[in-house]
């Protein structure tokens, strides 16, 4: 059994907790991959949490050129990657740590020296409080020829040095590019990668590849680089080959780290605004400069519900006289509305948008599909509408370009879309005032009294992806200004965004919707017949000795006045 210094102390045994300190101490100066010091001065076994667990096999298969963890703060990045660069310095897998004896010595080190280097924003600050004193955690004295850590000053001539030939070299972007051009390493470490610009990391390309080399990568996803490189995985034209064993991302939240409690994370999450919270807190991809549409936020993300496109039938249980003007106003059928951006190689993206009576628009489906003729895309939309009850769109938007043909396509899209039942209509549109019209749709927060027209569900993934990514080109290096032309935005990750463009640039609005007819001898359907004499006076039938249409026309002011007195009581 376990007892805490806080049992002991409360019981007086102060020599216990002594004792228990130094046996703890001991137990980390012996072997610090066993052992690990938690926040409140116990000392424990090191365990790692899922993600990381997911990111050390990621790392010891060796298929990965770049192996990232990128997320939330505190989840365990800087701890695995420190780990991770330690394993590869003194050759023995951080699976192989459990292994080990409690007391290391120097002949447990691996015969082969490795070169590494860790590259953060500023040396004072994160290097010094942060990968030297991961670093400082991990490493064993007995192992280090040459580097002596301080608190303040970090590791003496920015580098530590094993017994094995292996060493570490800490760097900063501050140092300028040229500290970046000298000899190949096996191993670039990168924490707070969304602060370093792009070119730091092009540049040590050739020093990694000489060596056949890797990178581990730390920090948030902040950066549209960074989205791009580990989030999508893109390639970049200036690669090498060596780029191709591909990259390896897990993300992961503030929750993943299981010494911080539910009571912590909510305490600081309360500090933080939405933004912030989302990249900080639950590791969300979230860029905070250059959007595109900066105003989409939480503020227009709803979590689904079931929108209705016709109304209910006649029943006992809906009866339209009987039924209240605002309940009404909540059964009647929205009005369903369709976008299309078509494509093959890029993504082919589809958005479905419903239009309720306030005039709201609500994006509640997508589809986002790569290398799919138009022929099976229409399949897909016809499923969609079938599921979601509605048989055409009150209009079905798409690119003007589906319009012309080419040389790989002798019928455009937009025919063969017509062919195989998806009838569509579009008109050239300026990109520039399109964007600004969405724009206005989503209504930033922060105006008082003015509600967003735009909505998303939250199961609209791709779409939400989309707009959180979409940016403009990097500020000018003069002014430091984003440009708001047409040529600064990066035309990218934009394929639902296009589509809802094209749709909102017709101002989707509300269409109502003819009610069911009533059941045949309901008092709402007698409402609605009554006989006219020859005369022109449904009055003069009695008169005229015609009593069957004499009883029509009695029953139809009765329903009539029924109905009356029942909506003045409503």
């Amino acid at each position: 059994m376990t007892i805490s210094a806080k049992q002991i102390l409360s019981s007086g045994d102060f020599l216990r907790v002594e004792v228990l300190r130094e046996e703890g101490e001991k137990r980390i100066q012996g072997n610090p991959f066993k052992w690990i010091r938690m926040p409140d001065g116990r000392v424990r076994l090191r365990r790692w949490n899922k993600k990381q667990q997911d990111a050390i096999r990621a790392s010891e298969s060796g298929d990965y050129f770049v192996v990232a963890m990128l997320g939330a703060n505190q989840f365990g990045k800087s701890k695995w990657a420190s780990a991770d660069c330690v394993a590869k310095m003194c050759g023995i897998p951080i699976s192989k740590w459990p292994e080990l004896p409690d007391e290391l010595k120097r002949e447990h080190l691996g015969k082969d020296p490795k070169r590494i280097w860790a590259v953060t924003t500023t040396y004072a600050e994160a290097s010094v409080s942060g990968q030297q004193s991961e670093m400082d955690e991990l490493l064993p004295n007995c192992w280090i020829r040459r580097g002596t850590y301080q608190r303040d000053t970090g590791y003496s001539n920015r580098m530590v040095i094993l017994h094995n030939g292996s060493e570490m070299r800490f760097k900063s972007s501050e140092q300028g590019k040229s500290q970046f051009e000298q000899v190949p390493v096996d191993r670039v470490w990168w924490d707070e990668i969304q602060d370093i610009p792009e070119t730091f990391y092009t540049l040590t390309m050739a020093r990694i590849v000489a060596k056949k080399g890797d990178y581990r990568v730390t920090g948030i996803s902040a950066s549209p680089w960074v989205i791009d490189r580990f989030i999508h995985r893109r390639l970049k034209p200036d690669d090498p080959d060596g780029t191709a064993k591909g990259v390896y991302t897990v993300c992961g939240q503030m929750r993943d780290n299981a010494a911080l409690s539910k009571s912590a994370i909510e305490d600081i999450e309360s500090h933080w605004p939405e933004d912030v919270k989302r990249l900080r807190s639950l590791g969300i991809p979230t860029l905070v400069e250059g959007l595109v549409y900066p105003g989409f936020g939480q503020h227009n993300t709803v979590q689904p519900f079931r929108i209705r496109f016709n109304w209910p039938p006649w029943s006992e249980k809906f009866d339209p006289t009987n039924v209240p003007a605002e309940k009404m106003r909540e059964l009647a059928p929205w009005t369903p509305y369709e976008a299309i951006d078509p494509g093959f190689r890029n993504p082919y993206a589809v958005v479905f948008a419903a239009v309720n009576p306030d005039g709201n628009m609500y994006i509640y489906d997508e589809l986002y599909e790569v290398g799919r003729s138009n022929e099976e895309m229409a399949e897909m939309i016809l499923r969609k509408r079938a599921r979601h009850g509605y048989e055409k769109p009150a209009l079905a938007v798409i690119d003007v370009a589906a319009h012309f043909r080419d040389s790989r396509h002798p019928s455009s899209h937009r025919n063969q879309l017509f062919q195989a039942g998806i009838t569509t209509v579009s008109r050239k549109l300026d990109k520039s005032s399109s964007r600004g019209k969405l724009q206005k749709w989503m209504k930033p927060a922060g105006f008082p009294g003015v509600r967003p027209r735009l909505y998303v569900f939250a199961t609209c993934r791709h779409w939400l992806r989309e707009v959180r990514v979409h940016r403009h080109k990097a500020p000018d290096d003069l002014t430091g200004q984003y440009l708001s032309d047409r040529e600064a935005v990066i035309e990218a990750d934009d394929h639902l965004l296009d589509a809802t463009r094209y749709l909102v640039d017709y101002e989707p609005g509300y269409r109502p919707q003819s009610m069911p007819a009533p059941p045949a001898n309901s008092m709402a359907w007698w409402a609605t017949h009554r006989e006219i004499s020859a005369s022109g006076s449904p009055m003069q039938l009695e008169v005229a000795g015609d009593t069957r249409k004499a009883e029509i026309n009695k029953r139809h002011y009765a329903a009539t006045e029924q109905l009356r007195k029942r909506h003045a009581a409503l």
